[in-house]
């Protein structure tokens, strides 16, 4: 009989282990999906992974300082007088 018991506890054992690393991964699963919903949603990255942060900023690191260009002023727009009725009709003759 204690045979009996020993081995029923063995068997109880392995299910509770088995139960708790399903747990473990279904909590991971939860805080993995709730980070990914309630989580920053901006595309930067605090970490630096080396040749992957500064991916596209060659442009701006070998940029030659000396070479900016000038500010370009562009003088304002002037509109045209809409055109009236006396000015429209002023080579005709009226007749009464």
């Amino acid at each position: 009989m204690i045979c009996e018991q020993t081995e029923l506890i063995r068997s109880l054992r392995l299910v509770i282990d088995e139960k708790t690393s399903h747990e473990k991964a279904l909590q991971e699963q939860v805080d993995y999906l709730t980070k990914k919903l309630f989580g920053s949603s901006s595309e930067k990255r605090t970490d630096d992974i080396p040749g992957q942060q500064n991916l596209f900023d060659e442009a701006e690191v070998e940029q030659d300082l000396s070479l900016l260009e000038e500010e370009t002023v562009i003088r304002e727009h002037t509109r045209k007088k809409k055109a009236t009725h006396e000015d429209l009709f002023k080579g005709l003759k009226v007749e009464k």
